[in-house]
Order: C-alpha cells, then sequence, then structure tokens
C-alpha cells in the first residue's frame, strides 16, 4: 500500500475532498496563511536549517496531514501507518501542526464568532450576504463517571450522553460563522437560541428547521422550509422558498 501524500490525491477531485472536506481552490487558499504560519513558528526550517523534514516534506504535505486528521479522525497507530511514519511521529505532528492550523485559520478570518453580542457585527462585514442557515449539532461524549453529570448529559431523545453546539453558516460561501457555547445535548435549539440573545442585521433571512419555530432571532426574518407532504408535491412557491434548505446538510455530522 502507497502512503498518502499531497502529489498521489491532488488530481482526484473526489479523493482530495474526503480527504480534507476542501477542494484544490479552497485547499490553495487556506495553504496561504498556514505557510506563514508554520514559518512563523518554525523560522529556522523556512530558512532551511535543521535536520531534514523526511516526513511531510512540503508545506502540501503537511496541510493536507493535519487537515486528514480532523477530517477522518483516525487512531494515530493508523494514522501513522496511512502516511508512512510511526505512531509517536504522528503524534508530535498533531500537536504541532494543529497549533499552526489554528493560527491560520485566525489569520484568515475562517474562525467562527463566539460571543452573541459580536454576532451582528460580524455577520456586518459579509458583504453581498443575506441568507443564513441555523441547526444544532450534538455528539455523544463518554459516560461520566460523576452521577450527577450522567443525568445532566444524558439525553432521553438520542439515548445517549451528548454536548450540543449551535452553529450559523452562510447560505452563499457556506462558512461557519457562528459558534455558540457548548451545552448539554438534551437542550432544546430554540432554548439555546433564546439563552443566546441573538442579533441578526436587519433585511437578513434564517432559514432554519421547525425545532426554531417562534424563536426570537432579532432583525432576522425566519424561514422554516416547507416538507413535501406524503403522497403530494410541494408547490413551486414552497420549493422555491426551501430551496436553501439542500444547505442544512452542511451543518449535519458528515457534511461538509
Amino acid at each position: 500500500m502507497s502512503i498518502i501524500t499531497y502529489e498521489s490525491v491532488k488530481d482526484k477531485a473526489d479523493v482530495f475532498r474526503a480527504t480534507t472536506s476542501l477542494d484544490r481552490t479552497e485547499f490553495d487558499k487556506l495553504k496561504v496563511p498556514f505557510e506563514r504560519a508554520y514559518h512563523k513558528k518554525y523560522p529556522g526550517k523556512a530558512k532551511g536549517f535543521g535536520r531534514p523534514e523526511v516526513h511531510l516534506p512540503s508545506i502540501e504535505d503537511k496541510l493536507l496531514f493535519i487537515l486528514f486528521y480532523f477530517k477522518c479522525y483516525p487512531i494515530q497507530e493508523l494514522l501513522g501507518f496511512l502516511f508512512g511514519m510511526s505512531q509517536e511521529r504522528a503524534n508530535e505532528l498533531i500537536h504541532s501542526l494543529s497549533e499552526v492550523l489554528l493560527q491560520a485559520l485566525k489569520e484568515g478570518g475562517y474562525v467562527p464568532e463566539r460571543l452573541p453580542e459580536s454576532l451582528k457585527k460580524k455577520l456586518l462585514e459579509d458583504v453581498n450576504q443575506t441568507d443564513y442557515a441555523i441547526d444544532g449539532t450534538e455528539r455523544e461524549i463518554q459516560r461520566p463517571a460523576d452521577d450527577e453529570k450522567q443525568e445532566f448529559f444524558y439525553s432521553g431523545k438520542t439515548k445517549m450522553h451528548s454536548v450540543k453546539n449551535l452553529i450559523i453558516t452562510a447560505i452563499k460561501d457556506r462558512l461557519v460563522k457562528y459558534l455558540s457555547l457548548t451545552c448539554e445535548g438534551k437542550k432544546h435549539d430554540k432554548k439555546i437560541v433564546d439563552d443566546e440573545k441573538l442579533i441578526f442585521p436587519d433585511n437578513t433571512f434564517a432559514f432554519v428547521d421547525s425545532a426554531f419555530q417562534a424563536a426570537e432571532l432579532g432583525g432576522a426574518q425566519i424561514h422554516i422550509p416547507t416538507k413535501k407532504p406524503k403522497g403530494g408535491e410541494l408547490s413551486s412557491h414552497e420549493k422555491e422558498m426551501g430551496a436553501p434548505e439542500r444547505s442544512f446538510q452542511s451543518l449535519s455530522p458528515g457534511g461538509r
């Protein structure tokens, strides 16, 4: 089995996206701040000092490696095998390149807003974008050892211990603009919205599912796509209003 390298996947569009969640254009755009952040963290490498880099020799290989890790989240033994290195070396690179990636995302403006009071200002910076999708993402966690925490994090609906975040994504560029505080998975999506007290710019549109009905989204007009009736068809108007529903795929676990 050959190891994964940038050269081996760069011209395979489907494999490249499955490996990184990005297409080549998006990858190249992120590579610019990633390379700057890497050379800032390791200035000697930029000048050719230090030992030769046997593993991940190019900046493209480094970015591919860390994006693959966060996209697929394999165990380190497997990650090392796929990229032709030991588990110990894979562990070292995960830690070092994670810091570089975070700095690159910050520099490139890809890190979502975390403060509710700053959301409106963040969205006002989005030129020619008025449509946003909102959804909650729930993920399972290890069962807490403490009985009180077990009860707090247990969701009767999904039958698991879980946590949840609310995310807001722009329909046009599909980038996450806002990430809420992490809360217990059983907390209703609308309750999270109400507690966050989110304020949108005027004349923006929030496309949500029925869980957000009657939610308070200051400044935004709420649109809930109409579900296709059993055995029936949606009207042309209903289809038009529900078009951004496809964007919800990017908000669900396993989506983009």
